[in-house]
């Protein structure tokens, strides 16, 4: 309850801080993100892509795939904070079906997954930004290269202005 209310203290004290009830803004950045189990999880933004190395003993309890896409959708949305997007519906790639499906309800069946996206909701509430969750399959995931170790070019590697949480710092690596 601490965390909720610190959370709460913070979001409102920001000035001119809003939550429209008019639609959103509907934008596809080109935005694709995947995880593949025995190596990384990936993130592709026009092209530039990013990716995170899974670290041993990752796969703690409640961690498994479905964290790890949920984690990769995490680190999605905040390229998109950061990239300055606000009041808009950011269209986001994704081919776990369970976890596209858990982010338009809002819940998955583990624990660490829905810290995620706990987490997810925390960053998008301040800048009034909201993800539709777009399935495609895993051979047209533009994600799925870099996230199984075909990493693309140095001069298309995406910049990482963000800080990855801390909770993640245990399982995951920037590479």
């Amino acid at each position: 309850m601490q965390a909720d209310l610190g959370w709460w203290q913070a979001v409102l004290s920001r000035q001119g801080i809003s939550w429209s009830l008019l639609p959103h803004l509907h934008l596809d950045p080109n935005i694709w993100v995947d995880a593949f189990m025995s190596w990384a999880i990936g993130l592709v933004v026009k092209g530039c892509w990013a990716a995170w190395m899974l670290l041993e003993g990752w796969k703690a309890k409640d961690h498994d795939i479905d964290w790890a896409e949920t984690v990769t959708m995490e680190l999605a949305l905040l390229y998109v904070v950061v990239a300055g997007f606000c009041d808009v519906k950011v269209i986001i790639h994704g081919d776990n079906t369970r976890v596209l499906g858990a982010l338009n309800k809002g819940r998955l069946q583990n624990m660490a997954s829905n810290l995620s996206i706990c987490q997810m909701v925390w960053t998008m509430v301040p800048d009034n930004v909201m993800v539709e969750p777009i399935y495609v399959t895993s051979e047209t995931n533009l994600a799925d290269a870099c996230s199984s170790g075909m990493l693309g070019s140095a001069d298309t590697h995406l910049p990482v202005l963000f800080t990855v949480p801390m909770a993640l710092n245990p399982f995951i690596r920037n590479v």
